[in-house]
């Protein structure tokens, strides 16, 4: 029987920035071992007042991969905690003055800031704690606030949107592989089995850290996933939208059957999987 971590969550009549179109949302997030580690080295957080989700992975095989994954998260959270104010998302005063000009939205503002923080916490541990030297983690993290998905990641932890029956990857992983696809050196056939997977580019923790950013509009049936490697290296992008897009089902049995298929095509990394339907 699988022993998965989960945290359930219903916003029902709650809004988001004043944002009277988006009146419920539910969510489900789950993590599990797999079948071949011998830890669970992700980790993740949702929650419901702040309309926000993360998750991270610890790189597997360094030093303490568990507890970068869960640093990362419990800096994040303490950052977006920072940001709220009266219901509403402001930037805080102890924070880089940000010149909003250029970036995309404070929402992305906040979640590249707050993403800079859970690195700086890590290289702050191991500093502590030399024991931890090459500990790292990816992180991704998103924002649902007036009618728009804000997302921003470091790694290879995925967000996807499924939409009207089509699943769509909206971030890049920073991978060797992915650079080498970029280039035109791998066909997308190469790279699904490319020993790169396994080389990122860039991670909390490293030396150097690049975050990106994406932002969506989204769309009343809209469908949201966040995911570790563990889920989309396993499972093929066309199963991946079957199972997003099952019609008739929540969120709970989504993340479910994620971690079920993930596990029957071999486990072979840790599992975690956020899912949010939006209304």
């Amino acid at each position: 029987m699988m022993k998965v971590i989960t945290w359930l969550v219903r916003w029902p009549n709650r809004v988001l920035q004043h944002n009277a179109s988006l009146r419920s949302l539910s969510a489900f997030g789950a993590t599990h071992i797999g079948r071949v580690r011998a830890v669970n080295e992700d980790c993740f957080w949702m929650d419901p007042d702040l309309g926000t989700f993360a998750v991270s992975d610890g790189l597997g095989g360094e030093n303490a991969g568990d507890v970068a994954s869960k640093l990362a998260i419990r800096q994040f959270q303490r950052s977006m905690a920072d940001a709220r104010s009266n219901d509403r998302w402001v930037w805080p005063i102890h924070w880089p003055k940000a010149d909003f000009d250029q970036a995309p939205s404070l929402c992305s503002g906040i979640l590249f800031c707050a993403i800079q923080d859970s690195h700086k916490a890590l290289l702050k541990a191991v500093e502590s704690n030399p024991a931890w030297s090459g500990m790292g983690a990816t992180l991704i993290g998103a924002i649902v606030a007036d009618g728009i998905l804000h997302v921003s990641h470091v790694g290879d932890s995925r967000a996807y949107l499924w939409r009207d029956g089509d699943l769509r990857q909206l971030t890049r992983d920073h991978t060797l592989t992915q650079v080498l696809l970029d280039s035109g050196k791998l066909t997308p056939q190469q790279a699904q089995d490319h020993f790169g997977q396994n080389q990122l580019c860039f991670c909390l923790g490293s030396e150097k850290v690049a975050i990106e950013e994406v932002e969506e509009k989204i769309q009343p049936g809209d469908r949201v996933l966040l995911c570790s490697d563990g889920v989309h290296r396993m499972i093929q992008h066309d199963r991946l939208s079957e199972i997003l897009g099952e019609p008739g089902v929540s969120p709970v049995r989504v993340v479910r059957n994620l971690i079920e298929v993930a596990n029957d095509l071999g486990g072979k990394d840790n599992i975690t999987a956020v899912v949010v339907f939006l209304p």
